[in-house]
């Protein structure tokens, strides 16, 4: 099958490089996954290949195996691995050829999910002696269970299931064989089945050689929907001795057509149709012409031919693509993409690594012209015959070669390996940073930078060259001097009642990066006590501006008193607002009692505790044979009176609100007025 492997690239770059006289498109072909060898030596494994459409399922034949021990001399067998997205692993077990000398794996096919297999067995004798016979498998899970009964040959020596394909769903499959009852005289032949739900039911007629000894059916490729078939016939004499022949059929629904006419070689002993093969919708076709000797007449170097079905005939898509030099066999093996525009051709006698080394070369189809896709695939050492099968995926970017003579696992063990392409990528990787960063490659930078570069592997296995694009913006500092009175609530939230310089807070600047503020904070605080030497009151704050106020109006200013004394002339309470250090703060109102009463001529008596809650003692000094008490509050309201004699120390109780009242004693000896407050 042509197959499909679906890849992501961030920006292709695709750069032409004149070589050996082609041009080369810069890509890549990156092995994927390790070496599939034969199991034993001799087995000459990857004679047939076939990649499912997304190239996650390969079918590898190996027509040479002997079976368990090498009991069964060249009975065949065929492998299938799915790859689980670090290696091949083999889905299911070995399918063997059922006898010696089957050589089951001659040619091999998968359906494009890679769940439906066929597999031709040319010496197999189920039917006659090596009648041959194709077989078709269904993956169910967990192994590969026949579809329907074997497929066999007409006659004897027929050799059948040489060649084998299948449609896209694996629901029609083609069986070709370059001989017929094994005589010299043969034109070879080809019959296609339709799977009808029980069955294998032969589609139209047998497709017949044109000519005794053509080998019609040597290679054959089916369209996608298995109603296009291509059939080589490599000793074909329409040409000249051997020059072989193409030609494509349609199913009309009841019988197959020729479309267009014979595409021939280009002269006797090219062999062309050698191998073929078809884009999904049948209308392009490739060649092989695997012993032409090329327009300067290097022997059997190889070519390849494209053609386009226009509606009326098969129209040549650009030049020749030969072979590299003499001897190499090109187009022994060809495998076109879904789409037709890309084309692996394998050379399996070239010599780029050594003599028979092999190597197989991918083009693609620009509109004019084949342009090389990525270097040559060269075999892995001398004598493995790489390119003797080819088979890519879909998409063109998935290829599956095999080389038939490697040692890997003994002598001529046989390999396959797979491939996948990409362009290297470049990008540009555009930050920017706040002070420094650190990239991809590992290192820090502190400033901006515009050339350094780090090599990643992008999606398809490829280099992606990363250019860094830095832009270093700086971090700033400042500071914000505030100067305020009593507090201040800062940028942080926080509410400072004292002088800060160590506070911080980190802002956006304007170039994104962080702006660290440190706190410069002066708390200004105004003295507002005052000292009360009733009738008189003094603020204790120095170097300020003052303003007297009375608070039983509604805290109205005094007029004229400004002064940092003040003596008011009427009992009552009174506060000053003072300005200091560019605030301004009222002090608690006090009270003034003693206006315009009698000078005190008695001063013995004291009160306490001061404060007091409830109850306090005045103490007289002495017995008194008689003392008056009045206890006033601070509107000269009488809260108590009692008179005493012949007391020193008295216990008085007043239940009345926290405050200020005056305590007038009142004796022979003369009057006192004591303030006392009331918790």
């Amino acid at each position: 099958m042509k197959n499909t492997y679906t890849t992501v690239l961030n920006l292709l770059l695709f750069v032409s490089v004149l070589l050996t006289g082609h041009h080369v498109r810069a890509q890549v072909w990156n092995q994927l996954g390790s070496d599939i060898d034969g199991e034993a030596g001799g087995d000459q494994s990857a004679n047939s290949i076939s990649l499912n459409a997304d190239a996650t399922v390969i079918a590898i034949g190996a027509e040479r195996n002997s079976g368990t021990a090498g009991a069964n001399s060249d009975m065949g067998h065929v492998r299938v691995y799915a790859w689980n997205g670090i290696a091949w692993v083999q889905r299911g077990t070995d399918i063997d050829g059922e006898a010696a000398g089957d050589h089951a794996g001659i040619s091999v096919d998968l359906s494009a999910d890679g769940n439906t297999l066929v597999v031709g067995a040319f010496g197999n004798d189920q039917a006659a002696i090596n009648a041959g016979h194709a077989r078709v498998f269904v993956w169910n899970g967990t192994s590969w269970q026949q579809k329907g009964l074997s497929i066999n040959g007409e006659n004897a020596y027929d050799n059948f299931g040489t060649s084998v394909n299948l449609s896209a769903n694996g629901n029609i499959v083609a069986i070709g064989t370059p001989v017929t009852g094994g005589s010299s005289a043969s034109p070879g032949y080809v019959n296609i089945f339709e799977w009808s739900g029980t069955a294998w039911v032969q589609l139209g007629a047998t497709i017949d050689g044109e000519a005794s000894d053509d080998e019609s059916g040597s290679a054959i490729d089916l369209s996608a929907n298995g109603y296009t078939i291509a059939i080589g016939a490599p000793s074909n004499d329409g040409n000249g001795t051997d020059s072989g022949h193409t030609r494509v059929y349609e199913w009309n629904g009841t019988t197959w057509i020729q479309k267009g006419l014979d595409i021939d070689g280009e002269t006797a002993f090219d062999f062309s149709g050698r191998s073929v093969s078809l884009s999904a919708n049948g209308n392009i076709l490739a060649v092989g012409s695997s012993k032409n000797d090329g327009a300067s007449g290097n022997i059997d170097i190889g070519q390849v031919r494209v053609y386009e079905w226009n509606g009326t005939t098969w129209v040549q898509l650009g030049l020749d693509i030969e072979g590299e030099s003499t001897g190499d066999l090109s187009g022994c093996s060809v495998s076109l993409d879904s789409l037709g525009n890309t084309i692996a051709i394998g050379a399996y006698k070239n010599n780029g690594n050594g003599s028979n080394s092999g190597h197989t070369r991918v083009y693609d189809w620009n509109g004019s012209t084949w342009l090389q896709k990525g270097m040559d695939i060269d075999g892995e050492s001398s004598d493995n015959y790489s390119g003797y099968a080819v088979s890519l995926g879909n998409d063109g970017n998935s290829l599956a070669i095999g080389a038939i003579r490697n040692d890997g696992n003994g002598s001529y063990s046989g390999h396959a390996r797979i491939y996948r392409s990409c362009a290297p990528t470049t990008g540009t990787d555009v930050i920017t940073a706040c002070d420094s960063y650190n990239w991809i490659d590992g290192n820090t930078y502190t400033s901006s930078n515009n050339t350094a570069t780090h090599t990643l592997t992008n999606a398809t296995g490829c280099d992606s060259v990363v250019t860094l694009n830095l832009t270093i913006n700086n971090s700033s500092t400042g500071t914000d001097v505030i100067t305020a009175c009593d507090s201040y609530n800062w940028i942080d939230g926080n509410t400072y009642t004292s002088s800060n310089n160590t506070a911080t807070h980190t802002l956006t600047n304007a170039a994104g990066c962080d702006s660290v503020v440190t706190l410069n904070l002066t708390i200004n605080t105004v003295d507002v006590s005052i000292t009360s030497t009733d009738p008189t009151l003094t603020a204790n704050a120095t170097s300020a501006n003052y303003q007297w106020l009375d608070c039983d109006d509604d805290f109205a200013p005094i007029l004229g008193e400004i002064n940092s004394s003040f003596s008011p002339s009427e009992n009552g309470n009174y506060a000053v607002e003072v300005t200091q250090n560019g605030c301004v703060d009222t002090s608690a109102c006090e009270a003034i009692l003693t206006v315009n009463l009698h000078p005190i001529s008695y001063s013995t008596a004291k009160v306490y505790p001061n404060p007091a809650n409830e109850q306090f003692i005045i103490d007289f000094g002495s017995k008194l044979p008689l003392v008056d008490v009045e206890i006033l509050s601070v509107s000269g309201r009488i809260v108590a009176e009692h008179r005493y004699e012949n007391e020193e120390k008295v216990l008085v109780h007043i239940e009345e609100p926290a405050g200020i009242y005056l305590i007038k004693i009142e004796t022979s000896e003369g009057k006192q007025i004591v303030r006392l407050i009331i918790e």
